[in-house]
């Protein structure tokens, strides 16, 4: 699947946001559907099963899917609230790092997006922090009357935190355990 994969690293010149972030990778992308992986996150997942998922929830008529996981402190992260419908979750509602959280499902920042996500983010101001939120963004899509997907992240698969360097040689060390894990 890599091998058949076009990778692009594109450089954010000023910090306007995750939303502005994705907005700089338009040339790139062109009209094909995309998917968005943020550096800080890292997840260990039998054979990356929950991107194997978020794809199968990525079908014809939906515009973006996220990936959530259930949180203590939602506050900290952009929320959704869903409704379960057959396999998938279906968004109703997202917000950016909100006061009162309409749930305890944070977004993982993995998504898939169609490129009319552009047009959305294009269109935006500022929001929380004074920034382009991708939250935002993905609100709008909701506004217009698209279909956004969820998937939740498994209780087996371990979201590390690599924001910092204490973080990022914990995930280090974790991810070099299970790797090795059974191997002699």
């Amino acid at each position: 699947m890599v091998e058949s994969s076009r990778i692009a690293f594109i450089n954010q010149p000023k910090p306007l946001g995750f939303g502005h972030a994705i907005l700089t990778a338009k040339f790139f992308v062109g009209n094909e559907p995309f998917m968005v992986c943020a550096g800080d996150t890292y997840i260990i997942s039998n054979k990356n099963s929950f991107i194997k998922t978020m794809m199968d929830a990525f079908e014809n008529d939906v515009s973006a899917t996220l990936l959530l996981q259930k949180v203590s402190n939602p506050k900290e992260y952009g929320v959704a609230l869903v409704d379960f419908s057959g396999n998938y979750y279906n968004v109703l509602k997202v917000v950016e790092k909100p006061e009162i959280p309409p749930s305890n499902l944070a977004i993982m920042p993995f998504y898939f997006f169609k490129p009319e996500i552009f047009d959305v983010l294009e269109k935006l101001k500022p929001g929380f922090g004074g920034e382009i939120q991708l939250t935002d963004a993905i609100q709008g899509l909701i506004d217009r009357g698209r279909k956004v997907s969820a998937v939740m992240l498994r209780d087996d698969e371990i979201r590390l935190d690599i924001g910092t360097p204490e973080n990022y040689w914990e995930a280090i060390r974790m991810s070099y355990e299970y790797s090795t894990e059974g191997v002699e």
